[in-house]
């Protein structure tokens, strides 16, 4: 078997502890994904990104309302008028003091409300696989234990759940050993 030098193995931890890799003849944007690119980010991130593409979004539809028109409550010309009505109707809230009046804006609210049923869609969905991402709390033992059984040699590791908390002194009493021997499936309790 071929040893690896560590130091040039394509996968590594950052010091922050994420994981990182490296793609080796291969186009590294390929590998780029958004979805799970925001399920590993911190909650400052994803809020900042998710509150980014909501400003923009009412900005590219506000600028769409006034440079079509139509709305009526909306004074001509004026670009922070068609931006709150676009907030309205990105969000669906639609107080009633402002309504399309021409075919063209009504066509932007067509497209608008989609995209903001489609935004909440995401983002809601998104924010559950975050909430509902399982943790695996466990602590392996220092020692692997390297055994014979059945006349061939397996690698034993233990481990342990930890309960409540990531202190290592925090944890149940029971155990598991698990064993794997070569050709052979995983053998555990």
């Amino acid at each position: 078997m071929k040893r690896v030098d560590p130091r040039t193995r394509p996968v590594s931890r950052t010091a922050d502890g994420r994981l990182q890799y490296e793609v080796r003849g291969g186009d590294p944007t390929r590998f780029v994904d958004t979805y799970h690119a925001l399920l590993r980010a911190s909650w400052t991130e994803v809020l900042g990104v998710f509150f980014a593409i909501y400003v923009t979004l009412n900005l590219v539809f506000g600028a769409m309302y006034w440079l079509v028109g139509g709305v009526a409550g909306v004074t001509p010309g004026r670009f922070d008028e068609a931006v709150w009505f676009s907030v309205q109707t990105l969000s669906t809230i639609g107080y009633g003091a402002m309504a399309p009046t021409q075919g063209l804006a009504h066509g932007v609210v067509f497209v608008e409300s989609f995209v903001g049923i489609v935004y909440a869609a995401v983002a809601t969905g998104l924010f559950f696989a975050r909430f509902a991402r399982p943790t695996a709390r466990v602590v392996f033992s220092n020692v692997a234990l390297v055994n014979t059984r059945d006349g061939v040699p397996s690698l034993v590791l233990r481990v342990l759940p930890c309960i409540g908390s990531h202190d290592h002194r925090t944890v149940r009493p029971d155990f598991c050993t698990a064993s794997m021997s070569r050709g052979a499936a995983l053998d555990a309790c």
